[in-house]
């Protein structure tokens, strides 16, 4: 489903899809996360949420933590994205590029306790790349 088709459909579907649920989050790199506070922009005619970040070895040294002035503290942004966002039951992305979000137990179970297993001098792009196979062989 798009944005762009019926906002107020869209958005109450959005919410009872991903509020509060957790998800891998794959931009550059990938982040074990959670989506809240979606919400709709009239003015904008956007989408936005908040992503945190869920703390799990293995996703402790990313880009997302570069410059992160307190390493205690889980990272925390807002997404956003206009009418060509898209997504199903377990999947949300931006829509041209940038983002997306696997919600589907399965694929987030799995992601964590593959990041549990990698060695510490695998490189950030190995991981990754573990991630997005792992992602696309399950059929996110």
């Amino acid at each position: 489903m798009t944005v762009s088709a019926a906002p107020d459909t869209a958005l109450q579907q959005l919410r009872e899809n991903f509020e509060g649920q957790e998800g891998i989050y794959i931009e550059k790199g990938a982040l074990h996360v959670r989506v809240s506070n979606i919400r709709w922009d009239t003015a904008l005619r956007a989408v936005f949420a908040d992503i945190e970040e869920i703390p799990t070895p293995g996703f402790n040294a990313t880009t997302f933590h570069m410059g992160h002035k307190n390493d205690s503290t889980p990272c925390r942004w807002d997404i956003s994205t206009a009418s060509l966002t898209s997504f199903s039951d377990t999947e949300w992305s931006m829509g041209y590029g940038g983002w997306s979000i696997y919600f589907a137990p399965r694929v987030v179970k799995g992601v964590v306790e593959l990041a549990l297993r990698w060695p510490k001098e695998l490189d950030e792009h190995a991981r990754y790349r573990q991630v997005l196979d792992f992602i696309y062989g399950h059929h996110a």
